[in-house]
């Protein structure tokens, strides 16, 4: 038995002797790397929160950013509607324009048509035959510049809707097209002087 009791002494005592080198190690750990663990630990607690502060600024950055994006996007949408709207309003004006010239060419055509009718049977036929031509003529010419109008008009909106354009361009495509419309007019105007 003393045997028995002398190995549970010896186990105790190794185990007393680990703990205590356990303990001085820790110690000595402590000692030579403590100050250094603890400047390593600040120095990660303070990148994390320095790396918090520039995720958060750049959050906000991109938040800010497509809020300006969605303002000018609809700014811009807004800006188209109303020059659309504007270009319609034009397009309007210059068929009532036009169709306006039609009637006044067909109630001269009628007052000629009723002065021929005292002169002869044979001027009338011919006058009422020229109205007829110049009432198909000004009507083909009125669906003719109704035509050109639209496929203008769908030109110019498709052109809008299909790219980005700033103020500049949209004032620049509705002057060429005020020209166009305008020297249009004028040469229809100067072909009806000359066949009358």
């Amino acid at each position: 038995m003393p045997a028995k009791s002398k190995a549970v002494n010896t186990n105790a005592k190794s185990t007393e002797i680990t703990e205590d080198s356990g303990a001085v190690l820790g110690q000595l750990r402590e000692i030579v790397f403590g100050q250094a663990q603890r400047q390593l630990e600040t120095g990660i607690d303070q990148l994390k929160l320095y790396m918090d502060q520039q995720f958060a600024a750049l959050q906000q950055q991109n938040e800010d950013s497509a809020k300006a994006i969605h303002t000018t996007i609809s700014k811009m949408r807004n800006e188209f509607q109303e020059s659309l709207s504007k270009s319609n309003k034009e397009n309007a004006d210059q068929m009532l324009s036009l169709g306006r010239e039609l009637d006044d060419a067909a109630s001269r055509l009628s007052s000629e048509i009723e002065m021929s009718d005292n002169s002869g049977k044979d001027e009338a036929k011919q006058i009422h035959q020229r109205m007829d031509d110049e009432v198909t003529q000004l009507n083909k010419q009125f669906n003719e510049k109704v035509q050109q109008i639209l496929s203008k008009l769908d030109a110019v909106t498709h052109e809008l809707s299909s790219s980005k354009t700033d103020r500049k361009t949209l004032a620049r495509l509705l002057a060429t097209m005020a020209t166009n419309l305008e020297s249009d007019e004028t040469d229809s105007g100067t072909s009806d002087k000359s066949g009358a």
